[in-house]
């Protein structure tokens, strides 16, 4: 095999040969090695890999079963490192690089918020997350501080549902809409043998009801790719509030943005082949997010950057998003986006997961004339879990097209 010691190596898999117990064997690999492992998405073809390899040109290129050596244009050496991909949701997706120390302190600090190293021995761990984003690839860290191996651990997604019927004590860690799915497809399985672990979206009042009904023991937590994982979580009854973890510093400012603070901060990014060095004011990383804090808790209100103007009034999407699922507690996700506008400077777009007529005049009667929609529409069809901002413009752009 082709030696990986100081150079970037790009991990990714065929589609029909993906799962996350083959990625996760290359990824320990050009580790062992001291190679730095760049995470990719499974593709059907290298060609659909150049979006990315155009931001960061590995050394080497694993796809398959095969390594292949690649012109690139990389100077610096990153020792001890990964590379990720941000996901993308507001810009074009860059690589940000961490030191696998932080990953694997943030893994320890993960499991330390929740009260699981030193309680509860854990058998198993399960997550449908993939492997190339910072919340799935954690996992492989947890393992390390479960002593859980990570061959027998990770499953693909598809076959998620089918490994839940295990009597193993498991942490389970996945994004709500996961857990939302599980829910929907329950029978008389217990799931008293596991912990779910929540991150990566927020948490609706509607899953949170569910939560408390199956008396899950569940928790929700809050970060970013930028500080390698969660920076705090709670019990899911006690969210929208969340703990800051031990090892992290927050503060706002005058416009309640976070900022945030930690040893486990990426150390840059990476775009068009050229390092950036993260930026920080104070040594605090600046977050789009804006935000409470109350001692040591804090509350998130949403991203500053998609809050929009609409007929002179300031949209808080997620606020109307809530609103709109305290109205139709039965709905499964709701979405809020701006449309540009002329007269208003920017429209409302609501996206909803099935919906009726009755939900719709509901929703029109109730929610307060400046949050009311200019349009309603079905919830498209994503291929991924975690569908971006230019995914539900490109939707709203053919629906538009269409009448």
């Amino acid at each position: 095999m082709t030696s990986f010691k100081g150079l970037v190596v790009g991990i990714s898999d065929t589609r029909d040969n993906s799962n996350a117990h083959h990625y996760l064997n290359k990824y320990h690999e050009v580790l062992k090695q001291g190679g730095t492992p760049l995470l990719l998405p499974p593709v059907s073809n290298e060609n659909q890999l150049t979006p990315y390899l155009k931001q960061c040109s590995p050394h080497i290129l694993w796809i398959g079963n095969k390594p292949k050596e690649m012109q690139s244009p990389l100077k610096k050496q990153w020792d001890n490192c990964t590379f990720f991909f941000s996901s993308g949701s507001t810009n074009t997706p860059k690589v940000i690089v961490h030191k696998n120390s932080s990953l694997e302190a943030s893994a320890l600090e993960s499991l330390q918020a929740i009260g699981q190293i030193n309680q509860d021995k854990y058998e198993a761990l399960l997550t449908p997350l993939p492997m190339w984003h910072v919340g799935g690839i954690l996992n492989y860290y947890r393992c390390q501080h479960l002593n859980i191996s990570y061959e027998n651990i990770c499953v693909q997604r598809k076959d998620f549902l089918s490994h839940l019927d295990t009597k193993k004590k498991t942490l389970a860690v996945m994004v709500p809409a996961q857990l939302a799915k599980i829910l929907e497809h329950k029978t008389t399985q217990s799931f008293d043998h596991l912990t779910f672990y929540l991150g990566g979206a927020a948490i609706s009042a509607k899953l949170v009801e569910q939560i408390k009904t199956n008396k899950l023991n569940a928790y929700g937590s809050y970060g970013m790719t930028e500080t390698a994982g969660a920076i705090a979580n709670a019990k899911v009854h006690k969210i929208p509030s969340m703990k800051i973890m031990e090892k992290v510093l927050v503060k706002i400012d005058e416009e309640k943005r976070l900022f945030v603070s930690s040893k486990r901060l990426a150390l840059g990014t990476i775009e068009n082949n050229e390092f950036k060095k993260l930026e920080l004011r104070q040594g605090y990383f600046e977050t789009s997010d804006s935000c409470s804090l109350n001692n040591n808790e804090i509350t998130i209100h949403g991203r500053l950057d998609l809050i929009f103007l609409s007929g002179g009034e300031n949209i808080n999407p997620m606020i109307i998003e809530n609103e709109v699922m305290a109205i139709c507690p039965h709905l499964n996700q709701v979405k809020v986006i701006p449309v540009k506008d002329d007269l208003l400077e920017n429209k409302i777009a609501l996206f909803i997961d099935h919906y009726s007529d009755e939900d719709v005049k509901q929703i029109n009667e109730k929610l307060s004339q400046t949050m009311r929609p200019h349009g309603i529409y079905p919830w498209p069809s994503f291929s991924g879990i975690k569908p971006s901002l230019k995914d539900f413009q490109n939707e709203l752009l053919g629906k538009l097209g269409e009448q």
